[in-house]
């Protein structure tokens, strides 16, 4: 199916690879985060809470919008 559609718009492959290319800053841009708040604190306990705030959300507001997303389509 992806095969089909890659042949038919050449512009899905630009976006997978923006879409690629966001998603890698966004990792190098948390783990930055993380060095640098172990850099300025030179604590365990403080670069966790950093951490765990980067994390919460996507835990948090990804499970109820997955969960409100399945029941508006069903």
């Amino acid at each position: 199916m992806y095969l089909e559609v890659m042949k038919n718009n050449s512009n899905v492959i630009f976006y997978l690879l923006g879409a690629a290319a966001s998603n890698l800053g966004n990792v190098i841009s948390g783990l930055a985060f993380m060095f640098l708040a172990y850099e300025m604190t030179a604590s365990s306990f403080y670069t966790t809470i950093v951490v765990i705030s980067q994390v919460a959300p996507y835990l948090l507001f990804g499970l109820i919008g997955g969960v409100v997303g399945i029941r508006k389509s069903c």
